[in-house]
């Protein structure tokens, strides 16, 4: 698992906090991403210590590690949430909330969470369904909503002004500790995702804020780093693609190669089962996008 330091820094009126795994971040009072059950019990804490009011959280999708902290956040002052409209349909199909408790309850139990056991996600049903090119005010400037799509249908990134801070959930791709590796995270359309890629490419971005491991800062590092991120996920679908068709699409004989040839050797520090699970859902955007199936 990775490292569970609780950390907080600020960048102008932004405050990001949680850990390697899980940063989510304070925009004035509005919260982007409350993380994971683990995560969010310690984010809402560190809130409730500081005295910090949340009074709008925006969700940039419906994944189990960005929204699964809710259940502890909510507790946490009077708000609204707001994400993409599809977001809010997810949250009303029962099998997928209870699919985001289990892997919340995995993760707490493999952390030593005593609550892991007791954990129930608590989905936010109603808010305000975003519309792309939409601005929010918050007391130091605007967010824009940037619909992302490809990882998730409901994928959303937040460009934070004036700080030309970008939010961008699995948009970008997750790096390894090392940063000697960008693993590709389309889970619903390989062409949504790299289009996606491209469209952040246009904006003025400071700051890329990944969700996991690190931040990118710094207007040229950001531009190589989205450079790169396109191409770790040409080279990835090829990869995918070649050991797809070697396996006859055999889920077994699939997972086995890409964890030898992907998870192991660039050593990654995402949980197996969170890899494994995004594996499924890769193969079978592959699936559609290049074999019609």
């Amino acid at each position: 698992m990775r490292a569970l330091d609780f950390s907080q820094r600020r960048y102008g009126g932004v405050r990001i906090l949680g850990g390697p795994y899980a940063f989510v971040y304070l925009v004035g009072d509005t919260l982007i991403d409350v993380g994971t059950g683990y995560w969010g019990k310690r984010i809402a804490a560190f809130l409730k210590g500081e005295g910090l009011k949340v009074g709008r959280i925006l969700f940039t999708h419906s994944h189990y590690d960005h929204i699964g902290g809710y259940t502890y956040v909510r507790e946490v002052g009077k708000h609204t949430t707001a994400a993409h409209p599809y977001f809010y349909e997810v949250m009303a199909r029962e099998r997928v909330v209870k699919f985001i408790e289990e892997m919340n309850r995995k993760e707490m139990a493999a952390l030593g969470d005593p609550d892991a056991e007791r954990y129930t996600f608590v989905p936010p049903r109603e808010g305000l369904p975003l519309e792309d090119g939409q601005r929010l005010e918050w007391e130091g400037g605007e967010i824009e909503v940037v619909y992302t799509p490809g990882h998730t249908k409901d994928s959303v990134s937040y460009y934070v002004l004036p700080e030309r801070l970008m939010v961008v959930g699995e948009a970008a791709g997750v790096t390894n500790a090392e940063g000697t590796y960008i693993l590709p995270q389309f889970l619903t359309s390989v062409i949504d995702y790299l289009n996606s890629l491209r469209r952040l490419r246009e904006y003025d971005i400071e700051v890329l804020g990944l969700p996991h491991v690190r931040l990118i800062e710094g207007r040229r590092e950001v531009k190589r780093y989205l450079s790169l991120s396109e191409a770790a996920t040409k080279r990835y679908v090829s990869l995918l693609r070649e050991i797809y068709e070697g396996c006859g699409g055999e889920w077994e004989c699939v997972r086995d190669r890409v964890m030898v040839e992907v998870y192991e050797k660039n050593r990654l520090n995402q949980p197996k089962y969170a890899f494994l699970a995004n594996l499924k859902a890769q193969v079978r955007a592959i699936e559609r996008d290049f074999y019609a199936l």
